[in-house]
């Protein structure tokens, strides 16, 4: 008898607690609710990114409209725009293929390019190839980026477009 007392207040406190959590979060503003996310920065960023190729996203407080019960814009918080994505290696200087991120520092490198680089080995450590990264990296701190894959994969698919694009442009006397 006991145990059911005990197990109905912890639902009522749990429930009590989810209740609390939904009420303040429905009065929150979408800047408070979105601007600090990094799921949904990451959600933004790729769609900016087929929206406007080659151009960095702004903060992410720009793109979400301002509400009252919002902070007011000139505080003291530093806020950094997206970032133009580089699908180049650092090594071959071209268009990453099969592409490996360091678990590391984040950096991503071509397959071969980095095997190359570290020689095959699995477990020989090497300093990140990316300029000015000082962190050691090996094989066995590398992982597959698939989704990396396929955004590399689309920027090459552009930069061919606008290639052939500029090609008829051109005037042959």
């Amino acid at each position: 008898m006991a145990s059911t007392q005990i197990r109905k207040f912890n639902i009522n406190v749990y429930e009590a607690g989810v209740q609390e959590q939904l009420e303040a979060y429905k009065h929150k503003t979408a800047r408070q609710k979105y601007a600090k996310s990094d799921h949904y920065q990451k959600f933004k960023q790729a769609i900016y990114e087929v929206q406007h190729p080659d151009v960095a996203m702004p903060p992410l407080t720009d793109l979400i409209p301002r509400e009252a019960g919002d902070d007011s814009d000139d505080e003291d918080e530093l806020q950094i725009g997206g970032v133009t994505q580089d699908y180049k290696c650092p090594l071959s200087l071209t268009i990453l293929v099969d592409p490996l991120t360091s678990k590391v520092c984040g950096h991503s490198y071509s397959a071969a390019a980095i095997r190359e680089y570290l020689h095959n080995s699995r477990n020989q450590m090497k300093e990140c190839p990316a300029t000015g990264c000082k962190k050691q990296i090996s094989l066995a701190l590398l992982e597959p980026n698939k989704e990396l894959a396929k955004r590399a994969k689309e920027a090459s698919r552009r930069e061919r477009a606008r290639e052939e694009d500029s090609g008829d442009d051109e005037v042959i006397e």
